[in-house]
C-alpha cells in the first residue's frame, strides 16, 4: 500500500522535454566547466564522509588490539576497576636461594613490578601467608616509588609455616567486600609438599573464589632439586648435665633430597668457641639420629651445633645451654640396719657411687650419734660408727654427696636442697614424713621407692598410699629357685636416656637376671602413672608417676641383692646415676623451653634486663619469694634466643635460653605427582616457574588495548573536516 503513490507517479508523471534556450546553454557551458575544476574536492567530501561513515560503527563494535607482554620484564599493567591480591609465602623455606638470589628477594622483586604496574583506578592487596588477618591495602594510582618501597620494607621472613589455608579464606573475604569489577589472587610460594600435605581443607574457599569470579595464578620458586640439610634438634635428654661426666647428646638431622645419599659435616663448639667435636655425618633421605658423647666443664654452658653451607641457611645452626653441675646431692633413708658389707642394700648403693671414678660418692651419715653407738654396743657392731661417716671427694669432676639417715631422723628440711631421694627397705614411715615426702615430690623432687624382701605390701601401700605409682602385691615366689629368672625389658621407649641402659656400653640391663619382686595389685595405677621398665613375663620392674613438678618412681624388686644380680652388673651404677641425674634436671628451671614456657631465675636483683630474639630489650622486675627474688618473664612465643641479665647493671653475668624454632620448613622438597595435579586442577591454574609464563598467563585474560576512543576521536575530526571544507569550497 505505501508503494502505490510512487507507482502513481512513475505511470503518470511528465515527460521531460529539452528546450534549447540560449541563456540556459551558457549556464550550461559554465556548469560544466565548473564541475571539471571541482571534481578532485568533490571526491575529497565523498572520502572524508566515507571515512567517517567508516568510524561511526567502530565506535560502538569497540574494537581492540591483541594484549602484548610489557617490555622489560615488568608485570601486566590491569585494566581499570581491578582488584588484585598476591599472597605471598613468607615461611623460613622461603630463604633458600634461587637463581643468582634467594627466593623470597624474587618474590619482592616481582611484588614491585605489580605496584608499578598499577596504572588505573584500582586496588592491590600483599597478604603474607603468615596466619595474618589483615593485608596491605594500597589504592591510589599510582603508586610513588617511596610508598612502593615502605609496602615491601614491611616484608620479611617469617618464623612460622605457611597458612594456605587462612591466607585464601582472608582473600575470600576481601573480594567479597570489594566493589571492583576485575578481581585477580596471585601466589607466590615455593609450594613445598609439607606446606600443600593437606591442600583439601581449602577447597570450598576455592570454590568460592571461582563462584565470586575470581582468577587465580601461581608462581612457584621452587628448587626442581631440592638440597638440604638441617639440624633438628640436639639435647642429652635432661638441662642439667655433670661436670667431666661422658654425657651422650642426640643430635637429630635431617637430609631432604631426591638423591639416594648425601654427607655434611656438623661441628659443635662450646661457649668460648672451643672446637668440641667435628665429623662428616652420610644421610639418606629423611631424619637421623646420632649419639655424640661429650664432657662438659661446670656452670653454665652454651653449646652450638652448625652444619655445612647449603641451600637454606637458617635451619644449618642450633644454640642449647645446659647447667652443668659438680655435685649430685642424694637422700638414703632406710631404717636402721647394722648389717655389714653386702647385706646391707645401702652397701650397694654406696658402691654404684665409688669414690675413685667421676661422681664418686661423699657418703655422710647424719645418724644421731648416741642412737648409733648403743644399737651398735647391743649388736658388738662398735666398728661400724667409723665406717658410716667415711667422708672422700673428687673435686676436679662432680661427685655424689649421699646423706644416709634412718626415718626417724628424715624431715621436710632435710630433704630441701636434695636432688633425689631413695627410700630403700623401708615399708612404714610416720605421717609427718610421709606429708614431708608428699611436699618434696610436689615441689619438683624425685623419690625412689625400693621396699626390700622384708617389706609388708599392705602396710607399705597403707603408709604412702599419695606417693605410690601402683598398690604392691606378695613377691611373685615364696622361696628362690636359682634356675628360674627373668630380664629386663624396655617398656617406655620415649625417652633414650632410658634407652642407654639396654646398650651394651651402659651394661645392658637385660642381661641381669631377676629371681623375684613385688607382684603389683590388679587395677591399683594411679593417674599419671606408667610402667618404664618390665620383666621378660610382664611383670612391672620399675614404675613411674608423676606427681605436681615431682615424680615417684617404684623400683619391684629391691635394690640389694636379694633378688637379682643387677648389683654385680656395670649397668647398676648407671641406672642410679642416670635417674637421679634427670632428677636433678627436673628440679631446675629449664634453659630450652618449649614456645610460651616462662623464663624463671633467681637474683639479688630489684630488676633485670632481657634481650629478645628480635634484639629489643625489656626490663623485668623480680618477686620476692620467701626469702628468695625471682625474675619471671612469660613472653617466649617467638623462637630463638632469650638473653637475660639478671643484674641490670652488670651486662657482663647472663644467661642464656633457648625456644627451637619449628624446622618443618626445612623439608623444602617441592609438591609433586599426583598431589601437585589435583592442587592444579583445584585452583584452575599451573604452578608457573618463570615470571614470564606467570605475565603472559595474567595478560592472557585481558582484552587488550581498546580501540573505541581512538575511532570515536576519528569521527568527530572527520565531521569537522567535512564542515569546514563544504563551507570553504561550496559555500
Amino acid at each position: 500500500m505505501a508503494a502505490v503513490p510512487l507507482i502513481l507517479y512513475l505511470l503518470y508523471r511528465r515527460r521531460k522535454r529539452d528546450v534549447d534556450w540560449g541563456a540556459t546553454y551558457i549556464l550550461r557551458r559554465t556548469l560544466k566547466r565548473e564541475a571539471k575544476k571541482s571534481l578532485w574536492k568533490q571526491i575529497a567530501i565523498i572520502a572524508v564522509r566515507t571515512l567517517a561513515f567508516i568510524a561511526l560503527p567502530l565506535v560502538f563494535l569497540r574494537p581492540y588490539l591483541d594484549w602484548q607482554p610489557p617490555a622489560g620484564g615488568a608485570f601486566a599493567a590491569a585494566p581499570p576497576s581491578t582488584h588484585r591480591l598476591v599472597l605471598l609465602d613468607l615461611s623460613p623455606s622461603m630463604g633458600a636461594t634461587h637463581g643468582s638470589g634467594g627466593r623470597l628477594e624474587a618474590a619482592l622483586g616481582l611484588c614491585r613490578k605489580i605496584l608499578e604496574a598499577t596504572r588505573h583506578p584500582g586496588r592491590i592487596d600483599i597478604l603474607p601467608l603468615d596466619g595474618s588477618q589483615e593485608p596491605i591495602v594500597h589504592e591510589q594510582r599510582p603508586v610513588s616509588d617511596i610508598e612502593i618501597e615502605q609496602i615491601l620494607g614491611m616484608l620479611e621472613l617469617s618464623t612460622v609455616p605457611a597458612d594456605f589455608e587462612q591466607g585464601l579464606r582472608v582473600a575470600l573475604q576481601q573480594f567479597r567486600a570489594s566493589h571492583y569489577q576485575h578481581k585477580e589472587l596471585i601466589l607466590l610460594s615455593d609450594f613445598s609438599a609439607v606446606d600443600l600435605k593437606h591442600g583439601g581443607r581449602f577447597a570450598g574457599t576455592v570454590q568460592a573464589l571461582d563462584k565470586i569470579g575470581a582468577k587465580v595464578f601461581c608462581l612457584s620458586y621452587e628448587n626442581r632439586v631440592a638440597d638440604n640439610f638441617a639440624l633438628l634438634d640436639m639435647t642429652p635428654g635432661m638441662d642439667l648435665l655433670l661436670s667431666g661426666q661422658p654425657t651422650i647428646f642426640y643430635v637429630r638431622v635431617g637430609y631432604y633430597d631426591s638423591r639416594p645419599a648425601a654427607q655434611t659435616w656438623l661441628s659443635i663448639r662450646n661457649s668460648s668457641g672451643e672446637l668440641l667435636i667435628e665429623q662428616a655425618l652420610s644421610l639418606a633421605p629423611g631424619d637421623k639420629t646420632f649419639q655424640v658423647p661429650l664432657s662438659l666443664a661446670g656452670g653454665e654452658q652454651t653449646l652450638t651445633a652448625a652444619l655445612s653451607d647449603d641451600d637454606l641457611a637458617c635451619d644449618n645452626r642450633l644454640e642449647r645451654s645446659y647447667h652443668v653441675s659438680d655435685r649430685l646431692q642424694l637422700a638414703l633413708v632406710q631404717n636402721l640396719d647394722l648389717r655389714e658389707g653386702f647385706d646391707n642394700p645401702s652397701t650397694w648403693i654406696k658402691t654404684a657411687f665409688a669414690p675413685q671414678k667421676a661422681g664418686g660418692a661423699e657418703t655422710r651419715s647424719i645418724f644421731q650419734l648416741e642412737h648409733v653407738r648403743e644399737q651398735a654396743m647391743l649388736k658388738g657392731h662398735d666398728h661400724l660408727v667409723k665406717q658410716t661417716l667415711n667422708n672422700t671427694a673428687q673435686p676436679e669432676q662432680y661427685r655424689t654427696i649421699v646423706d644416709a639417715v634412718v626415718t626417724s631422723q628424715a624431715s621436710a628440711d632435710f630433704f630441701k636442697d636434695k636432688d633425689g631421694v631413695i627410700l630403700v627397705d623401708v615399708d612404714t614411715v610416720t605421717e609427718e614424713l610421709e606429708q614431708a615426702l608428699y611436699n618434696y615430690v610436689v615441689r619438683g623432687g624425685t623419690l625412689l621407692l625400693a621396699p626390700g624382701p622384708n617389706a609388708d605390701p599392705d602396710t607399705f601401700n597403707q603408709t604412702l598410699r599419695r606417693l605410690l605409682p601402683a598398690q604392691l602385691a606378695p613377691p611373685a615366689v615364696e622361696q628362690i629357685d636359682p634356675d628360674i629368672y627373668q630380664h629386663a625389658i624396655l617398656e617406655f621407649a620415649g625417652n633414650p636416656i632410658l634407652r642407654e641402659l639396654e646398650a651394651s656400653d651402659h651394661g645392658n640391663i637385660g642381661n641381669t637376671r631377676f629371681y623375684n619382686g613385688y607382684q603389683i595389685a590388679d587395677n591399683s595405677m594411679a593417674d599419671k602413672a606408667d610402667v618404664l621398665f618390665v620383666l621378660s613375663d610382664n611383670a612391672p620392674l620399675l614404675l613411674h608417676r608423676r606427681i605436681g613438678r615431682g615424680s615417684a618412681l617404684l623400683w619391684t624388686a629391691g635394690l640389694g641383692g636379694e633378688w637379682h644380680s643387677m648389683v654385680v652388673h656395670p649397668v647398676y651404677p648407671v641406672l642410679v646415676a642416670r635417674l637421679f641425674n634427670l632428677a636433678a634436671s627436673q628440679r631446675r628451671f629449664a634453659l630450652n623451653l618449649e614456645p610460651g614456657a616462662p623464663i624463671v631465675r633467681k637474683t639479688d636483683s630489684q630488676t633485670a634486663r632481657i634481650s629478645l630474639p628480635d634484639g629489643d630489650e625489656q626490663t623485668i622486675r623480680s618477686v620476692a619469694v620467701g626469702s628468695s627474688r625471682f625474675v619471671r618473664f612469660d613472653h617466649t612465643q617467638a623462637p630463638g634466643t632469650y638473653t637475660l641479665y639478671p643484674y641490670q647493671g652488670n651486662r657482663e653475668i647472663l644467661f642464656r635460653y633457648h625456644v627451637p624454632q619449628d624446622r618443618r620448613e626445612s623439608d623444602y622438597r617441592p609438591l609433586g605427582g599426583q598431589s601437585r595435579s589435583e592442587l592444579e586442577q583445584l585452583i584452575h591454574s599451573p604452578l608457573y616457574h618463570r615470571e614470564a609464563d606467570l605475565v603472559h598467563a595474567v595478560g592472557a585474560t585481558y582484552e587488550g588495548s581498546s580501540l573505541a576512543s581512538l575511532a570515536a576521536l576519528a569521527l568527530l575530526l572527520l565531521l569537522v573536516l567535512e564542515v569546514g571544507l563544504i563551507r570553504k569550497w561550496f559555500t
